[in-house]
């Protein structure tokens, strides 16, 4: 089986068959590697046979317009061979795009400007085109000509608040308190997402057992004890500082 007959149906996969090392020598991706990662993408590649007809099946994929078109403001979508295209507009009437040639015989259409998503037909076929920024929404957006200062830390690391043996988010407000008196704008944390109480083992922060709820762990039990005294009646001075 030639190998680059191989690396023709990776490029056509989207997969880099080289790349540039840190001594900035070419390097080429193996025959076993590429052949791995193309079995596993679902594109058969044992035989001559074999690439000839994967090949043939993703010039056939890339034939079908994906359900969800994404577009720049203004910017233009490729659709294929389209014939006709239409969009809905913000006011709720459809209207029909024009069809501007691309490369290779195919059809494109320019996107609206404003942000959004847009109901649009191609060839009666129902998609989605969702127009999106160009890049997302950074610190220099938020104080343009600033230079911020932030810290990251581990909550469970941290010394004070009112738990024993680890941080909790009472700790994190006294740590937050005096970083902010030294200039510190803003401060970053491991998640802090419920774990496994009956698992004691599966502690890791990134493999929580819901992103719904919080680690009973981290709680600031100050205000809960306020928040009871609070409902029963009683009323405790240096509980209530806590709230503020």
């Amino acid at each position: 089986m030639p190998d680059e007959s191989l690396r023709n149906l990776a490029r056509l996969a989207g997969l880099l068959v080289n790349w540039t090392d840190a001594d900035g020598r070419t390097q080429e991706v193996s025959h076993d590697t590429l052949s791995e990662v193309l079995l596993a993408l679902g594109a058969p590649c044992n035989s001559s046979a074999q690439i000839a007809e994967s090949q043939s099946e993703l010039r056939r994929q890339t034939e079908i317009i994906p359900k969800l078109l994404t577009a720049c403001p203004g910017g233009t979508t490729v659709i294929g061979h389209a014939k006709r295209a239409q969009m809905r507009a913000k006011g709720g009437q459809w209207q029909d795009l024009e069809l501007l040639p691309a490369s290779t015989g195919r059809v494109k259409f320019r996107a609206p400007i404003e942000i959004g998503y847009y109901e649009t037909e191609v060839d009666g076929s129902a998609h989605t085109l969702a127009v999106a920024p160009s890049r997302c929404f950074a610190i220099c957006d938020l104080v343009p000509g600033r230079k911020l200062a932030g810290l990251t830390l581990q909550l469970y690391a941290l010394r004070g608040g009112h738990s024993e043996g680890c941080g909790d988010f009472a700790a994190l407000r006294e740590f937050a308190l005096r970083a902010s008196d030294h200039g510190i704008d803003a401060i970053t944390i491991s998640p802090t997402h419920a774990g496994f109480a009956a698992e004691p083992s599966r502690f890791t922060p990134y493999a929580p057992s819901s992103r719904f709820f919080l680690d009973p762990l981290y709680a600031d039990a100050a205000l809960i004890s306020s928040e009871t005294g609070k409902s029963s009646g009683t009323s405790n001075s240096d509980d209530e500082s806590l709230l503020v």
